[in-house]
């Protein structure tokens, strides 16, 4: 869901962008084309998953298309789901699957959205932008995590079509998931706002194998021990000795559940009434530290149980042990050290207090689950935050800024000149520059600044707690430490390597949303690149508000 929803606030701030509205509605030339091609060079370039980017007319006839196939332009692409649900929602829309046109014709998902001339939703439409996005980009991070958890995934789009199958992209859009013949556990999601719904299996005879072992065993032990009363009660006058040996059985019986639990990967423990320790194998010995010597006889609310349950369980250790219920909370080590474990936990029937787990430790699962999120959220060539992130962060810090009062702008950052950059020194040597450019950045930023990668050449910095000459004088600073960089540049009128920079408020002035100030940041870049680069620029509306803003804070100094 993030990652589609993402690539949607991708595509519409894309839409609104002030050099796009402003291509799309000149009139038909190379100079159009050549503002067109630089647009979608750079959305193309914004996220590996995009295929493709479509502009077409209202009335839906494809007029240009990245990357080019000549072929398909002036073709009606109104027949399309991701036209017609535009059209019919005037929203950006994310498509059921289909098999696109461009080269290689991959498996793919639409994101469009309309262009419009004028702010808001009550602006002309222009034409719709469209970013094919392909499947198997979305493989690439789902079979990570389904093969993290040991589960396969069937991803289905709104319309029933098959996007993954259990783990593997399907080469046609299907309405029917082939059903397995083994016996499957199922857990089934809907994907908010998408309509598309996510499904997980796992193999029941991969699952509950542990279990099937130890149910066999239980039943063994019945049926020994029934077996047992049964010859005894009807020999008692004479079977004294064949009592003595069932009994010698259910001995031996009960040593080989102690056996197979103290041979199980997974710890356990077992507590009785009093909150004692009674049961405690050598799993549980490597896993928290303490021999069985130790803690038998020990109260385990001392000696194991985490913070997170150690109140719920001094208070209620009946309604702590739950229900048979799997949970995920922390145990103590003998060291002290916290760990993350998912407990099998159940209460023994009849008996308060009286209750067994299973710990199986899920360090390494958790610190995967956290790379993937992390990587998501990070740009591969810069290391800095990306859209998604950026679009995270903003939202939650515009409304900061609102509740709090406090004062936080944005720097719209752009290389000048990227395109004749790499033109002449090539594309490796650009993104080195990028590099070079974002540790610069980052290294000039004050503590509280955070870096994003916008897309193609641009970055965004967001100044926190700055007032508006404060936010202009930070800005300066970015733009000297990168022209101090002395990177050569023989197609820049300054020789160097140098960024131009746009400036706007957040927050201010008020009612000024997100997307306000990407928009007021990019008009503010716009008008440096048009004073000659390599200059700093305010918004116009934020210079009006630093003229009347007495500028003290030393941290803007």
């Amino acid at each position: 869901q993030r990652e589609m929803v993402g690539m949607r606030t991708l595509v519409d701030s894309f839409a609104r962008r002030t050099l796009l509205v402003r291509a799309v509605g000149q009139p038909a030339g190379k100079d159009r084309d050549a503002a067109l091609k630089l647009q979608f060079q750079q959305l193309f370039n914004a996220h590996p998953g995009i295929a493709g980017v479509f502009l077409t007319e209202t009335d839906g006839v494809l007029t240009h298309v990245r990357p080019i196939t000549p072929e398909i332009v002036g073709r009606s692409f109104a027949h399309r789901d991701w036209y017609t649900g535009v059209r019919r929602t005037a929203r950006p829309y994310v498509s059921e699957a289909y098999e696109t046109a461009i080269g290689g014709k991959p498996l793919v998902v639409a994101v469009a959205a309309y262009v419009r001339a004028g702010a808001g939703a009550d602006g002309v439409p222009l034409g719709i932008i469209a970013v094919v996005y392909r499947l198997d980009a979305i493989r690439s991070f789902t079979g990570e995590v389904a093969a993290a958890q040991g589960v396969q995934l069937t991803i289905i789009d709104q319309n029933g079509g098959v996007l993954i199958d259990r783990g593997s992209a399907v080469h046609n859009v299907t309405k029917t998931v082939s059903e397995p013949t083994e016996r499957l556990l199922e857990e089934r999601a809907e994907v908010d706002e998408l309509g598309w719904m996510v499904r997980a299996q796992m193999p029941a005879v991969s699952a509950l194998s542990p279990m099937g072992h130890l149910r066999r065993a239980v039943l063994s032990v019945i049926a020994t021990v029934c077996l047992a009363i049964g010859l005894t009660a009807a020999y008692a006058a004479w079977e004294l000795s064949r009592r003595r040996r069932a009994a010698a059985a259910v001995r031996a019986v009960e040593q080989r559940l102690r056996g197979l639990i103290d041979a199980s990967n997974d710890a356990f423990v077992s507590v009785d009434a009093q909150g004692q320790v009674v049961e405690w194998n050598r799993a549980a010995e490597q896993l928290l530290g303490w021999t069985a010597a130790e803690a038998v006889g020990t109260d385990a609310a001392q000696l194991v149980i985490g913070p997170d349950l150690r109140e719920a369980y001094l208070s209620d250790p009946g309604a702590a042990a739950g229900s048979g219920q799997r949970m995920e909370v922390t145990v103590l080590t003998r060291d002290g050290v916290q760990l993350a474990v998912e407990m099998s936990l159940w209460s023994t029937e009849g008996e308060s207090g009286v209750f067994s787990a299973f710990l199986h430790d899920i360090t390494d699962r958790q610190r995967h689950e956290l790379d993937l999120l992390t990587s998501a959220r990070t740009d591969p060539l810069t290391g800095a935050g990306n859209r998604l992130r950026l679009t995270e962060d903003l939202h939650t810090l515009s409304a900061g800024a609102v509740r709090h009062g406090r004062h936080v702008y944005l720097a719209l950052v752009d290389v000048d000149s990227f395109k004749l950059y790499n033109d002449t020194y090539g594309h490796l040597a650009g993104d080195d520059v990028l590099r070079s450019v974002a540790i610069e950045l980052r290294r000039v930023s004050r503590g509280g600044d955070s870096l994003y990668r916008y897309g193609g050449e641009e970055f965004v910095v967001v100044l926190a707690d700055s007032l508006p000459g404060g936010a202009a004088g930070a800005a300066e600073r970015l733009r000297i430490a990168v022209e101090d960089l002395m990177l050569p540049h023989v197609g820049s009128a300054f020789g160097v390597v140098t960024v131009s920079i746009g400036v706007a408020a957040l927050a201010e002035p008020a009612g000024r949303t997100v997307d306000d100030a990407l928009r007021a940041a990019d008009l503010a870049l716009y008008a440096a690149k048009g004073a000659g680069r390599n200059r700093v620029e305010l918004h116009a509306a934020d210079v009006v508000i630093a003229a009347a803003t007495p500028d003290r804070r030393p941290s803007d100094a």
